[in-house]
């Protein structure tokens, strides 16, 4: 299994890792990319919580290490996301935790706007006929 803790040359953290980025409209799409980048740079455990935070009392480091890469992939999240909702998560502590908080935020389709639009659809007519 690879080290999650390794960090080749090429993954600075001015790196973006996806085109698209998040805006309030894309968010499962954005998503979908960023697990898969991050997946393929053997990082998506920092944001899954599956490469927990180390103990800097125990193992500092272990610890000095984790806070580093964990620090390239929050830039990557930053560099990925449009600068009004970037400008929301700087005070974030760790990778995760921006991950959580755009899950969150974003996930949650337009609920009221897809019920009103099947509405909507229910009720069209042509005439007195319906559609159907």
């Amino acid at each position: 299994m690879a080290d999650p803790f390794f960090l080749a040359p090429a993954n600075q953290p001015n790196l973006v890792l996806v085109t698209q980025q998040l805006t309030e409209e894309n968010y499962h799409s954005w998503s979908r990319a960023m697990k898969k980048a991050l997946n393929a740079k053997r990082k998506l455990g920092f944001v899954t919580g599956t490469v927990p935070r180390p103990d800097p009392a125990l193992d500092p480091e272990q610890f000095e290490t984790w806070q580093c890469i964990n620090d390239v992939v929050s830039t990557w999240i930053l560099n990925s996301v449009s600068k009004e909702i970037a400008s929301s998560l700087v005070y974030a502590d760790s990778a995760e935790e921006l991950w959580n908080d755009l899950t969150e935020r974003f996930q949650h389709g337009n609920g009221p706007r897809n019920f009103e639009i099947k509405r909507e659809l229910m009720n069209l007519r042509q005439g007195a006929l319906t559609v159907s």
